[in-house]
């Protein structure tokens, strides 16, 4: 004979397990909603950069621009005017323009981050063999501004808040400071292969269009062909920030072939206050 307890109600699961079960599928239903929201946002942010303006990318900038080291004298005013140059051949859009930032330290380094802000080691001068070299490394850069890359390399939190800044009115610095402070994302920027293609073929018409020949700005990556993998180069460290593929150069002279571009021409030296610091220019 069977007899019901009459302190149990019909229905209920006395299992002990039942609501630890019940949390690890919440769980895992939030990381599943999490990652498919992520996903949902990383394809939607290409779409979405070109409607944050490129003021409020500014505002942002503001937020930290003040915290990078700037020596004053002839090296940056120097790269600033190459910049200045290199912008017109690249016809940036309308509003948009160029900070360069030179930073006297070690790192063989360049790097463009939000609101048109280009900074540039002294280690990465130190490297350089001549000015057409160098002013591919800067074309490179201005080529990702004016592509957006910086906006859209920095994520989903900014880019959704700054978007939000502008649709409800608020301060685009404000957003950005809050989640630059919360995410410490300043330099940290990674672009993607063909984000980094675009950019090379934009930097080498902007060279050809200022030298008249591309000569001397494939210098540093016939130097990175040469180079051991592993090896304690200072060509390479650059490169490790700039993701590239194997066949860049090759795409580069198929480019300067189809356009009848001059190869071989004379190479400029660089200025001799910044020839002071990485010696000796190399002949072409």
């Amino acid at each position: 004979m069977q007899y019901e307890n009459p302190e149990i109600p019909e229905g209920i699961n006395t299992s002990k397990d039942h609501p630890l079960k019940e949390l690890v599928w919440l769980v895992v239903g939030l990381i599943l909603v999490s990652l498919l929201v992520m996903a949902v946002l990383a394809f939607m942010a290409r779409l979405l950069v070109p409607l944050v303006p490129f003021s409020y990318e500014q505002e942002i900038a503001a937020v930290f621009v003040d915290r990078l080291d700037d020596a004053d004298g002839p090296v940056a005013q120097y790269l600033q005017a190459l910049a200045d140059e290199l912008s017109l051949s690249l016809d940036l859009p309308a509003g948009m323009s160029v900070q360069m930032h030179y930073m006297d330290d070690d790192p063989v380094n360049a790097y463009a981050t939000l609101g048109g802000h280009i900074v540039v080691f002294r280690g990465l001068l130190e490297a350089m063999p001549s000015e057409n070299a160098l002013a591919m490394v800067v074309a490179h850069e201005i080529a990702h501004i004016k592509h957006r890359d910086p906006i859209e390399a920095l994520g989903r939190g900014v880019l959704l808040g700054v978007v939000w800044s502008v649709v409800t009115g608020t301060s685009g610095s404000d957003t950005g400071g809050r989640v630059l402070g919360e995410t410490g994302l300043l330099t940290l920027l990674s672009f993607s292969r063909a984000q980094e293609r675009a950019a090379d073929q934009e930097a080498i018409r902007a060279v050809e269009k200022r030298y008249g020949h591309i000569a001397g700005a494939g210098a540093l990556f016939e130097r990175l062909e040469k180079e051991q993998p592993g090896s304690d180069s200072p060509v390479l460290e650059f490169f490790s920030s700039h993701p590239r593929s194997q066949d860049r150069s090759a795409d580069i002279e198929r480019l300067a072939g189809a356009s009848g571009w001059w190869t071989e021409g004379e190479v400029t030296p660089l200025p001799g206050f910044v020839g002071a610091l990485s010696g000796p220019t190399e002949p072409d």
